[in-house]
């Protein structure tokens, strides 16, 4: 009898599950456009779970490509086979619809059941509570008559709760702009007056005091809430009740029968707090319209999130023809986040951006790949305006350098550093010293405490500006973050390191020469791969290929370009 662990796949069966995860796409992609075919203007499925598309609030897309792969490993082999797995729906099905000659395991352990099992209700609870802390912290009737007159524009961007003060975060009243960085800098006073921020929140577990941080912030800030009115958080509460009434299709997907898994998830992601934020997005730029608030033109930071789809729908219905400019100021891995390439659906629903703003001539192409309609131009790169400035620091010449840029993921950044604990022992720590950055919403104290016995003291952390820490480094390593593909254009070669089981986040396109990155998945094959970029010589030979890197992916940032990035026709 074979076993699959599909939890625990060997180094080959994970590299097949990745080749798969590729073939299966456009497959998956059909599977959305059928089960949304009927709800494409319906709000409350715009912003649910299974029409997200992301792997953070469905599990749909990687259940797909296990079920791909399941059928690859069964192909012209009529041995039985051994199924484990911890996703109990996943083997429900399977065991429904494989052999009954075929063993499947649910390895999910009863406090993951009971866990799982209630996690609608703890969703909806968590929902009722930020819903109650908004609506109390909200301004009820904000001074806005000067919103009435000038046309303004509208930007979309985040306020971050990061513990170390970072970039993101409000800090003494002032903002510090991650995501946008400079683009004030090219206007003219009066250009900026007619600018306002609108901020998701992120980390904070009492938004009435971030709200009123904002409201002092030395940025011309919007609060949602300001806007709304009590009816309005009643209607985002009623999604998991309207969502529940939308029909499904009997879908299939390559052989197995959907409806039942599709009809669990449905409800299962009915009261995530993003969807329920979609929806207060959505009424938020309806209220926004009825108090006659005179917008010329919405950006959006485009994720494709539930949340960006709310406001945007919202824009699309409220202002009709005002521009709707999607910024995609970042660079991911499209491996797992396809989700932020736009469907057809999305785009016949009016989800979709008039047009999508990348950084860098080399991601123009992606973005349409299930949707050809989708408009693409190239904006600044504002985050990543330092990939272009003139050096400030060097390595150290007395040792190398290594850099661990750490992902916003918990399981990521753990098993990147415990292949670190593994291999530190290899190295003599005077010539070769490894420094730790973590993503900004999560502290040293944090990492530290997923591991035990000082495993980390070899390691110093490190706070501040990525740009800063990486032209001090040799080498970067990390997963799934942008500034894989940032090191790259500063010369700065990488090591991505792969998931023991799953799908690979690797940000860095495939056009990206790998004679200046590596993928690792073994403890021998990151030393290894330290070894072989520990050579100067070698990294001389490839600024070339980093200057491609900075040339097609990073559009720089200029007066000129900003003024277009503000003033764009469709």
């Amino acid at each position: 009898m074979k076993r699959i662990d599909l939890d625990n796949l060997t180094i080959p069966e994970n590299k097949r599950l990745n080749e798969i995860s590729f073939e299966i796409r456009k497959d998956y992609d059909k599977l959305i456009e059928e089960i949304s075919s009927k709800h494409l203007q319906n709000i409350h499925w715009i912003v649910g779970g299974l029409a997200s598309r992301n792997k953070y609030q469905s599990p749909l897309f990687y259940r797909c490509v296990q079920l791909a792969f399941i059928n690859d490993v069964r192909k012209g082999n009529n041995e039985r086979v051994e199924i484990l797995s911890s996703d109990k729906q996943l083997c429900k099905l399977l065991k429904e619809q494989l052999s009954i000659d075929d063993r499947i395991v649910c390895t999910q352990g009863k406090i993951k059941k009971i866990w799982n099992y209630f996690r609608l209700y703890r969703q909806y609870l968590l929902a009722v509570y930020f819903l109650m802390m908004r609506m109390l912290g909200r301004k009820k009737h904000p001074n806005i008559d000067h919103l009435k007159q000038q046309p303004i524009t509208l930007i979309d961007t985040f306020v971050l709760n990061n513990k170390s003060g970072d970039d993101g975060s409000i800090v003494n009243n002032q903002y510090r702009d991650r995501y946008y960085p400079g683009l004030l800098d090219g206007l003219e006073d009066a250009e900026k007056q007619n600018i306002y921020f609108i901020p998701t929140i992120i980390g904070f577990k009492n938004p009435i005091s971030i709200f009123k941080k904002i409201r002092k912030a030395d940025f011309n800030f919007l609060v949602h809430d300001d806007f709304l009115k009590i009816r309005d958080y009643l209607f985002v509460l009623s999604q998991p009740f309207r969502i529940s009434k939308l029909k499904l299709p009997k879908a299939e997907f390559r052989g197995y029968q959907m409806y039942d898994i599709l009809k669990n998830e449905k409800l299962r992601s009915s009261s995530d707090f993003i969807s329920l934020l979609g929806l207060l997005y959505y009424r938020f730029t309806e209220r926004l319209s009825e108090h006659g608030v005179n917008v010329k033109l919405v950006i959006e930071w485009y994720e494709n999130q539930v949340l960006d789809r709310g406001m945007i729908k919202g824009f699309h219905s409220f202002y009709p023809g005002i521009p709707v400019y999607g910024y995609q100021g970042y660079i991911i891995s499209k491996d797992l986040h396809l989700y932020t390439q736009p469907s057809r659906s999305e785009y016949v629903g009016g989800v979709v951006p008039d047009k999508v703003l990348v950084t860098g001539k080399g991601l123009k192409e992606n973005i349409n790949e299930f949707c050809n309609e989708v408009v693409v131009d190239v904006a600044p790169g504002f985050r990543f305006s330092k990939v272009w400035r003139e050096r400030l620091y060097y390595p150290e010449s007395s040792f190398f350098s290594v850099l661990i840029g750490l992902p916003i993921g918990l399981n990521d950044s753990k098993h990147i550093l415990e292949l670190l604990v593994q291999i530190k022992k290899t190295f003599e720590l005077k010539e070769i010293k490894f420094f730790i950055k973590p993503h900004p919403t999560w502290t040293e104290t944090k990492m530290k405490s997923m591991f035990s016995n000082g495993e980390l003291n070899d390691f110093t952390f490190v706070i501040g500006d990525f740009h800063d820490n990486v032209e001090k480094s040799n080498l970067v390593i990390s997963n799934a973050s942008s500034v894989s593909l940032e090191a790259l254009a500063k010369g700065v070669p990488v090591i991505i390191v792969a998931p023991l089981t799953g799908v690979v986040q690797n940000p860095i396109p495939k056009e990206v020469s790998n004679d200046v990155w590596r993928i690792i998945y073994t403890p021998d094959q990151l030393k290894e791969a330290i070894d072989y970029f520990n050579n100067p010589e070698l990294i001389e030979k490839l600024d070339a290929t980093f200057n491609s890197v900075k040339n097609n992916f990073f559009e720089p940032v200029t007066k000129q370009r900003i003024q277009k990035f503000l003033n764009q026709q469709v």
